[in-house]
């Protein structure tokens, strides 16, 4: 194992700890460890900007751009959607991390505060 893998696996072990609690007691930990997780993987921008619109595919760059935008969004979505307890799990199944990371703020502002 490389030490970027052994790096990234005792980072993600962070989030299995503790899944975020239906009632957001424990938010802002948990937000703090997701960030911490995906800012080492250069994906935490996905909690935070929307996906973009699909550029022309003429535009390379900005495709490949749309397209690991897309990509590392699956790959958060399926993250953060694992570390959270059922009823949330339920609730945003079918949402955009950016979109869920809003909504949890919303739910949880005094936590978030």
């Amino acid at each position: 194992m490389t030490t970027a893998n052994s790096s990234n696996s005792f980072l993600r072990s962070l989030l299995e700890k503790e899944r975020l609690r239906a009632d957001g007691t424990n938010f802002i930990d948990w937000d703090r460890n997701l960030r911490i997780v995906l800012r080492h993987e250069r994906r935490e921008y996905v909690l935070d900007k929307p996906i973009p619109d699909e550029p022309d595919k003429t535009k390379v760059d900005d495709h490949k751009v749309y397209e690991k935008h897309v990509d590392d969004e699956h790959e958060v979505n399926s993250l953060l959607i694992a570390m959270m307890e059922g009823e949330l799990q339920k609730q945003f199944l079918e949402s955009t991390s950016y979109f869920i990371m809003g909504r949890l703020k919303e739910m949880f502002q005094e936590q978030a505060s």
